[in-house]
């Protein structure tokens, strides 16, 4: 009997005291926690992303004539003077007589003023001695421009007015040693652009020069002897394009 009046007594107490607890939350007698200090963060703009940077290519060239010489009625002069015509796909210059060049042209009109030619010309025989290459800004068989390369290794740029030729490079011909000897293919490259005409072979600038005699004109090949007959190069992959 008595524990149950002491427990009795206990629980009394309990609930006295949580009583009076929450009578002072509710009046506010309870101690309140202060409220944390407010921080004031300026907004930070983000870094924008710089892209990594990228190499600058070249613009791709535009193709304005190309022919590999496999369709024999694509337009090449065709004569009987030494020989000028299509031989087993390709574009063959034969000169039998000494000091004498030949040559043949697409017949192309309207092409721009700057333009870049490019052929492959393999010797299939006769001397070293001999000259070959390309013609730029032709007007007829008297005016255009002569980029030469010879097997011996020598190149010249010639401006040929009104059937007079003159080197634009000195009055000799310029030693190079990019051209390949022997019965070899050499792969030439010619820029005619505003007044700056250079000559590229297997790759390598060898020559330039200044000129504004012609701005314009039709393109061709050609091949030429000097004091010794025979001079046979056969051409392949003819290419113009806008530079």
């Amino acid at each position: 009997m008595k524990k149950r009046i002491v427990l009795f007594a206990s629980v009394l107490m309990l609930s006295s005291l949580a009583c009076s607890f929450v009578s002072q939350l509710v009046e506010g007698d309870a101690p309140v926690a202060e409220p944390l200090p407010t921080i004031e963060v300026e907004p930070v703009e983000p870094e924008p992303i710089q892209p990594e940077p990228t190499a600058i290519s070249e613009q791709p060239s535009i193709i304005l004539f190309q022919d590999d010489f496999s369709d024999t009625s694509s337009g090449w002069d065709r004569n009987e003077d030494g020989i000028t015509d299509y031989y087993n796909d390709g574009y063959r210059i034969q000169v039998n007589s000494d000091n004498l060049f030949l040559f043949a042209n697409p017949g192309l009109k309207n092409l721009p003023n700057d333009v870049r030619i490019e052929v492959d010309a393999t010797k299939l025989s006769g001397p070293d001695d001999n000259s070959f290459g390309i013609l730029c800004r032709y007007q007829d068989t008297s005016n255009f421009y002569r980029f030469f390369v010879s097997s011996d290794g020598y190149a010249g740029i010639i401006l040929v007015k009104d059937g007079d030729m003159k080197n634009l490079n000195g009055e000799k011909l310029t030693p190079i040693s990019a051209a390949l000897a022997g019965n070899a293919t050499n792969k030439i490259r010619v820029n005619c652009i505003g007044t700056t005409l250079s000559l590229f072979v297997n790759g390598e600038q060898v020559l330039t020069a200044e000129d504004s005699t012609f701005s314009n004109g039709d393109v061709g090949i050609f091949a030429g002897t000097f004091d010794i007959v025979g001079t046979d190069i056969l051409f392949d992959n003819f290419v113009v394009t806008r530079p």
